[in-house]
């Protein structure tokens, strides 16, 4: 089989890790083509490139504006002349210019899936991208073969719209395993925290993610307030990522008096390195479909705190593999911080039992074998 993957590319983020190791890691059953969608020729092409360096075929088609006919055009140009098997779309205008390309006619059956990666325009309050969505989700309704649904949470949000249910399966994300020796581990570990300047008692607490509004870095910066203010702890918080909430997090932890205590590490590629440098892994998020960078913590069975939002309980276990707190609020953040790093013997075992979960559950293996099944189904 030989699946065209639709996404339209704005950097490498969750949803484009996933495409890459999906198509890394496929089996003998299908060949991945990554198709990016350009807003402009100066758009980023770190997602085609990535996926191009795991040996990935790919493919590029530029746009302009919400909707343009010559990209339609373009992508059912492609279609026909490629022998393409399944087209498989990643998020709104993926939708709805593939949908647009197959309905005036390749001339052959070619079955369409979507995966919904997450709406995010209620929480963000933008009407565009509620309208985008509202969109999406029509279209997907009716003029999709199949939808796939990253998680339990929007598996249950689409069902509310009116999805059909025997057009509808969960699919979680998965990542490769990560092959580093107690060695490597160590030294990266050692290396990282001499960069950072940590004393060896101090504890480090580590968010990775895009600095934006829905994933609640303001009340991790809180938490920790009240962990040095309130309980005297040695403890520093690392975020990794970039994004527009940047300069208003650099206040608020001035504000608060904890700026030595917050380190606002910006983008970078060596996130595995950091991870090894920590103490807690933790995700503050108000929204978060699946929390994908929760698995790169398991990988290194790192223990995992974790709002109890939408798809992260299928990640994380509470009190089993991890803990969960209710979203906003730097309180239950506080205390789930203050638990983990008070009794290392039970963080580690969370950590270990995360880490088992993660290899029985949600390696990339795992992801592979499901879409492959779902493929073969629809194509034969």
């Amino acid at each position: 089989m030989k699946i065209l993957h639709l996404r339209k590319s704005g950097g490498f983020y969750g949803v484009e890790r996933m495409l890459v190791e999906l198509g890394a890691d496929s089996g003998a059953r299908a060949h991945h083509v990554v198709a990016a969608i350009l807003d402009d020729p100066g758009a980023s092409r770190d997602f085609s490139d990535r996926a191009a360096a795991r040996g990935i075929e790919t493919v590029t088609f530029e746009a302009s504006g919400r909707f343009s006919p010559a990209l339609v055009a373009a992508i059912r140009n492609y279609l026909r002349r490629e022998a393409i098997d399944l087209v498989h779309c990643h998020g709104w205008k993926a939708d709805l210019v593939g949908w647009v390309a197959r309905a005036l006619g390749v001339g052959r059956r070619l079955p369409l899936v979507a995966t919904i990666h997450g709406w995010h325009g209620a929480v963000q309050g933008d009407r565009k991208v509620r309208a985008s969505e509202w969109l999406d989700a029509q279209v997907l309704r009716r003029g999709f073969d199949f939808v796939i649904a990253n998680s339990s949470a929007t598996y249950a949000e689409a069902e509310a719209l009116g999805f059909a249910r025997e057009r509808l399966r969960v699919i979680h994300y998965g990542i490769a395993p990560l092959d580093w020796s107690p060695e490597r581990i160590g030294a990266e570990r050692a290396a990282v925290r001499e960069k950072l300047g940590l004393r060896d008692e101090t504890r480090l607490v580590i968010c990775v993610g895009r600095l934006s509004p829905e994933k609640g870095h303001r009340f991790a910066i809180e938490a920790i307030r009240d962990l040095v203010r309130d309980e005297g702890l040695d403890v520093v918080l690392l975020v990794l990522g970039h994004g527009p909430e940047r300069e208003r997090l650099e206040s608020l932890a001035k504000e608060l008096g904890v700026e030595r205590r917050v380190v606002l590490a910006g983008f970078t590629r060596e996130v595995d390195a950091h991870l090894a440098a920590a103490d807690v892994f933790f995700l503050p998020s108000l929204q978060e479909e699946f929390g994908q960078v929760t698995l790169e913590a398991y990988r290194l069975a790192l223990p995992v705190a974790a709002t109890r939002t939408w798809g992260i309980p299928d990640v994380v276990e509470d009190g089993v593999s991890g803990v969960l707190f209710e979203p906003g609020s730097s309180r239950a953040a506080a205390d789930a911080l203050r638990g983990l790093l008070a009794d290392p013997h039970r963080a580690k075992a969370l950590g270990a039992a995360g880490h088992a979960r993660f290899l029985e559950r949600f390696t990339s293996r795992v992801m592979v074998a499901n879409h492959e099944k779902l493929y073969a189904e629809l194509v034969g």
